[in-house]
């Protein structure tokens, strides 16, 4: 799982002001939240092996959008659980309408983490946080009815080898 830091959201406008490491795009100086990913392979494999449930919304693309619970294996359903949207660039700008919609957050202000990136996986952000990872993490409880698990350890089970 990865860990939880503090940091300030740092700007980021291209693929050059990112880390690459593990099939995954992470924040300068900071390998613990991913970004921004170069495929649905890779968003798959990264989160589901640290825990983490990737899920597919109901007629929507998966290249336009994907949830992700990122402490699955700790989260009952049910309860109120942090969760990620990312989502391709183009499409992005219906952020708020994904949020809401299918996270039951409140999606007002929701956008890219960064703009300008040519990545097909990028994270969206929630307005009013200026700190890291709390300013991409949705705390709600999703219609689960509207999403379908690809990948990731059931809900509850334990991961043998799950890093620390």
């Amino acid at each position: 799982m990865p860990r939880l830091s503090s940091s300030p959201v740092v700007s980021v406008s291209s693929v050059a002001g990112l880390t690459y490491s593990q099939g995954a795009y992470f924040r300068p100086g900071d390998n613990s939240w991913p970004v921004a990913f170069n495929s649905l392979h890779d968003l798959k494999k990264w989160w589901s092996t640290r825990g983490g449930g990737v899920y597919s919304i109901n007629s929507v693309s998966t290249s336009t959008a994907i949830c992700v619970e990122p402490n699955a294996f700790f989260c009952a359903k049910g309860e109120n659980a942090d969760w990620l949207l990312y989502m391709a660039p183009s499409p992005a700008s219906s952020a708020p309408h994904y949020v809401t919609r299918y996270l039951k957050a409140s999606g007002s202000g929701a956008k890219p983490f960064a703009s300008g990136l040519s990545l097909p996986y990028v994270v969206i952000r929630r307005p009013g946080s200026s700190s890291w990872p709390d300013s991409v993490l949705f705390n709600c409880i999703p219609d689960l009815t509207q999403c379908v698990r690809i990948a990731g350890p059931p809900p509850g089970q334990p991961i043998h080898g799950l890093p620390s």
